[in-house]
């Protein structure tokens, strides 16, 4: 008799698990869903935020937005010098430069990198600086606003450079 009832109950005691199992997998299943219905939600608000903005968007005066996302305590002033492999634009400012590459930090220095098997190549300064603590390197994209990369390709064709389609750029500031 104990037999039969410590079958019964452990065959109850699956019986719920298996019953739980079922509906916990139904639910996880609904709240998926759920939060992909709110992801498009998000996206379709978004996508309307910016397309509203891209209407506003124009006459982008290059050189204060580039003041603006690059953090520089200086105003600046023109462009210096600009490069399609690798891509970069470098700007003079009154205390110091700027230079802006949609490449990422790492690979701007690596691309940068004065060729010391040239013999003149220590009679010209480089492009990212000599002394680390006068250099602040920074990477924006939409991660700060949801119209960078509107504002930078507008930058970008008003400036004259052609980076396609940029979402994020490197600014380093050199003082």
């Amino acid at each position: 008799m104990n037999e039969l009832l410590s079958s019964v109950t452990l065959a109850a005691i699956i019986f719920m698990c298996l019953i739980l199992w079922y509906y916990n997998q139904k639910q996880a299943n609904a709240l998926k869903k759920m939060a992909k219905s709110m992801l498009n939600m998000n996206i379709i608000e978004i996508r309307n935020r910016r397309d509203a903005k891209k209407k506003e968007i124009g006459g982008i005066d290059p050189l204060p937005w580039i003041q603006k996302y690059s953090g520089a305590d200086f105003k600046l002033i023109d462009i210096k010098g600009v490069s399609s492999l690798p891509t970069w634009a470098e700007f003079r400012g009154e205390k110091g430069r700027v230079v802006v590459s949609p490449l990422e930090p790492d690979e701007l220095k690596a691309a940068t990198k004065p060729n010391n098997k040239l013999r003149f190549s220590d009679a010209e300064t480089p492009l990212l600086g000599t002394r680390k603590d006068r250099v602040v390197t920074s990477v924006r994209s939409m991660v700060d606003d949801e119209v960078f990369d509107l504002e930078a390709q507008q930058v970008c064709q008003s400036l004259g450079l052609d980076w396609g389609d940029v979402t994020q750029l490197t600014f380093v500031v050199i003082e």
